[in-house]
């Protein structure tokens, strides 16, 4: 979520805008809440794909997500620590291609690429193939762990075309 002018970070909104723009266009959409999205109105529909703590095939690419992020659980967006960690670890050891996260694991340089430790020794141990996560800045957009590679795409937009 962005506030409607776009010109500072935080607030909390209504997504479901964006979900139908990409359902309305495309054969399936897959994504995950973060700690600012409102996603009570998005449309479920069989190519719809709101995961948190799921796991789904979209045309033969097994995608698992969870979305939010870990914090004190009494603020919208969050849950606590050792929740949100055991909740990728389900997904991330369920043989995900690609891991959809809000807030992440950090990069190979930690003050360059910040993110969340205790994420970061899930994925590698999973040996997860592909982690897309945000919620941080990253300028450099990807880094390697011992399994695989984060793409961070906060304020970016990325676009995967099948070959």
């Amino acid at each position: 979520y962005s506030v409607p002018a776009a010109n500072k970070r935080g607030g909390h909104g209504d997504v479901a805008p964006v979900w139908a723009g990409f359902a309305d266009s495309f054969a399936w959409v897959a994504g995950v809440a973060g700690n600012h999205d409102d996603v009570t109105a998005v449309r479920r529909a069989a190519h719809v794909h709101l995961l948190d703590t799921d796991v789904v095939d979209c045309g033969g690419l097994r995608i698992g997500g969870v979305g939010l992020i870990a914090g004190t659980p009494d603020k919208r967006g969050r849950r606590g620590e050792d929740d949100q960690v055991e909740r990728i670890e389900v997904v991330a050891t369920s043989d995900v291609a690609l891991l959809l996260l809000h807030e992440g694991p950090h990069g190979e340089d930690a003050d360059a690429q910040p993110g969340h430790p205790l994420i970061r020794e899930v994925i590698e141990r999973a040996r997860v193939p592909l982690t897309v996560c945000g919620h941080v800045h990253w300028d450099a957009p990807v880094a390697r762990h011992a399994g695989g590679q984060i793409l961070n795409v906060d304020s970016r937009v990325i676009v995967l075309i099948p070959g």
